[in-house]
């Protein structure tokens, strides 16, 4: 698997896309629908072992965030917790609050892993979704320096 991807069970992950049996069984049915809305099922259903086995082997891309959770707030509808996560350099990211997302981790510095998975039916060119991997608390910042305890 991807280095950037801890096992399910390491002590320092605070969410796993493996363990969220709902998020999962949400994702499929509007992938196998007829209809426009669902993710591509390009390598498969998104969590499935087709798919699993896809990424270990490099076919679906990973990619990492570092920074720190700076708040949550009720996103752009005020329907759903948003996650908002700040870099080093000033970006911003943000992610529909994970199951089991605590109050207590705003402020802590975390690596967020990801992989951009194309809908169905893109409303634009180079749409993506999005999907969240995995979540681990980290205790470095961006450059891999520990972080100072004012910093969190």
């Amino acid at each position: 698997m991807h280095d950037e991807i801890l096992k399910v069970d390491a002590p320092n992950v605070v969410y796993d896309i493996r363990n969220d049996p709902v998020m999962l069984s949400d994702i499929a049915p509007a992938s196998l629908s007829r209809g426009p809305l669902g993710l591509a099922m390009e390598h498969g259903i998104v969590g499935s072992p087709e798919w699993w086995t896809a990424l270990r082997i490099g076919q679906v891309e990973v990619r990492t965030f570092l920074g720190i959770i700076i708040g949550v707030d009720g996103g752009p509808m005020g329907d759903s917790a948003i996650v908002r996560i700040e870099n080093k350099t000033g970006e911003i990211m943000s992610w529909v609050a994970w199951n089991g997302f605590k109050q207590e981790l705003i402020g802590q510095y975390v690596k967020v892993a990801y992989s951009p998975v194309a809908p169905k039916r893109p409303p634009r060119p180079g749409f993506i979704v999005e999907v969240l991997l995995q979540v681990q608390v980290d205790m470095c910042d961006n450059d891999r320096s520990p972080i100072q305890a004012t910093q969190l």
